[in-house]
């Protein structure tokens, strides 16, 4: 079946039109014609090239109930978290966020009332040592996210981090890093 001349947009007879206006449907009305150059990326861009862009098309991404969009950057395909691994995300998210429910925390968990200790000391304050575990929370949230849940593989990548605090840093989202930026500020201003 002829696309333009007959069939679909033609007579029959390949020379009256039947006033239908042909269609490009693999292009987008943004995109450029042909002898155009590309049109400029918005800054902060990501293109990742597929070498083998020839395999069939899947699933890269994982959409949230919050309307977020998990890509993985190294080309794998994210997964999502189990049941049982959500819950266990949200629990831990509610208590990070919720002081009376981490007081409780801190004082049935061996070890956790000197981490809460050191909090308290390095924020100076309760106002940031909240802001703390609220970036902590966020922390937790991206790595449980990246490993999709497997607490063997967020061990490792925790143990990493102790010798390569910038490759740990980098699997963490751009708002993640961003909060933890400003909160350094504030702790470092409120030394002063």
């Amino acid at each position: 079946m002829a696309i333009n001349g007959g069939g679909l947009n033609g007579s029959g007879n390949g020379k009256e039109p039947l006033g239908l206006a042909p269609t490009e449907h693999y292009r987008n009305l943004d995109d450029p014609l042909p002898g155009q150059g590309p049109l400029p990326l918005p800054e902060g861009t990501i293109v990742v090239l597929q070498e083998d862009a020839d395999e069939p098309v899947e699933d890269v991404g994982i959409e949230e109930r919050d309307g977020s969009l998990i890509i993985r950057l190294d080309g794998r395909k994210p997964t999502k978290l189990d049941p049982a691994s959500a819950e266990a995300l949200s629990a831990t998210l509610r208590m990070l966020a919720d002081p009376a429910s981490r007081s409780e925390v801190i004082l049935g968990t061996p070890g956790a009332a000197e981490i809460d200790r050191q909090v308290q000391s390095i924020a100076g304050s309760s106002q940031l040592a909240q802001e703390i575990y609220g970036i902590a929370a966020a922390v937790f949230a991206d790595l449980a996210r990246s490993s999709g849940g497997d607490a063997a593989r967020m061990s490792d990548t925790l143990e990493r981090a102790k010798s390569d605090p910038a490759g740990f840093a980098a699997r963490l989202s751009p708002e993640t890093l961003q909060r933890l930026r400003e909160l350094s500020t504030k702790i470092s201003d409120a030394k002063r």
